[in-house]
C-alpha cells in the first residue's frame, strides 16, 4: 500500500506541467548589402573568436551548424534564468539541470552584392524530480544569440578592410598580394603562420580573424620557417579581399 500512494505521489508530482516560455521578437534572418564572400567569412570570424565547435561547415550550401553546447545559465528556485533563452518554469517539484543549445546558420547569395542570413537556433532542458530524470524540455529564445551574430556582421561590414597582403592555405603562406605589407616585412612564401599576437593560431578561420583589422594597426607575428621561429611586427593596410 505505501509503495502505491508514494508512486501515486510521485507520478502526481512529476507529472505536473511545467508554466510555458513566454515568446520573444526579433529579427533571426537579416539582408546585407555586401558580397557572399565577405559575409560567410565575417560568420567564421564569429564563431571562431568564441570557440564554437562546429559540427557542418559547408560554404558551397551555406550552411554552418555547431555541436550540441553547455549554454551558461544562473539557477534559481528551480528555473533557469539565461539571456539566451526561456524555459518557462518546472511544474511540482520538478527541476531544469542542464541547458543544451544548437545554432544553424544559413547563407545565401541573392545577388552579386547582397547576401542573406538565416540564424536558427534549438534550445533544450533536461527536467527532473530529484535524481529522476524525467525527459527535456523545449526553451524559447529570446533572440540574444541571433542580434549578437547580425551586430557582429553589420560591425564587420563597417570596418575598413586592413590586413597584411597573403593568401594562406593550413597556415601557411602560398602567395602574397600586391604592396603586400608581409612581404615587404620579411615573409616569405611557405612560412607557416604558429602565432598572432602571442595567440597559438587553431584554425584557419581564426587566423584570418586575427590578421584583419584596421589599416596602419600593427600584428605580431610568429612563424616557423625551415624549423626555426621568428618574429615579424607588420602594420595593416588598407586591402581588397
Amino acid at each position: 500500500m505505501k509503495r502505491f500512494v508514494f508512486a501515486f505521489i510521485f507520478m502526481f508530482l512529476s507529472g505536473c506541467a511545467t508554466v510555458p516560455p513566454a515568446q520573444y521578437n526579433y529579427d533571426s534572418s537579416r539582408a546585407y548589402s555586401k558580397a557572399y564572400d565577405e559575409v560567410w567569412q565575417s560568420i567564421v570570424d564569429y564563431f571562431a573568436k568564441r570557440n564554437t565547435p562546429i559540427k557542418t561547415i559547408e560554404k558551397a550550401s551555406g550552411i554552418i551548424a555547431t555541436e550540441d553546447l553547455n549554454v551558461p545559465f544562473q539557477y534559481k528556485s528551480g528555473t533557469i534564468k539565461s539571456s539566451y533563452c526561456d524555459c518557462g518554469t518546472p511544474g511540482g517539484l520538478n527541476t531544469y539541470k542542464q541547458l543544451l543549445g544548437r545554432y544553424n546558420v544559413f547563407v545565401k547569395k541573392v545577388s552579386d552584392s547582397e547576401t542573406s542570413v538565416q540564424v536558427n537556433t534549438n534550445y533544450r532542458a533536461s527536467i527532473w524530480f530529484g535524481n529522476n530524470f524525467l525527459g527535456w524540455v523545449n526553451c524559447a529564445s529570446t533572440g540574444d544569440l541571433e542580434s549578437s551574430l547580425h551586430s557582429h556582421i553589420e560591425h564587420q561590414m563597417k570596418i575598413a578592410k586592413g590586413g597584411i597582403g597573403v593568401q594562406i592555405k593550413d597556415g601557411t603562406i602560398i602567395s602574397f598580394l600586391e604592396n603586400s605589407p608581409a612581404k615587404e616585412a620579411g615573409l616569405m612564401i611557405n612560412d607557416k603562420i604558429v602565432e598572432v599576437n602571442n595567440i597559438p593560431v587553431k584554425s584557419l578561420g581564426e587566423l584570418i580573424s586575427l590578421l584583419r583589422g584596421e589599416p596602419n594597426t600593427e600584428v605580431n607575428l610568429t612563424v616557423i620557417r625551415d624549423d626555426r621561429k621568428l618574429n615579424f611586427i607588420i602594420k595593416r593596410k588598407m586591402l581588397n579581399f
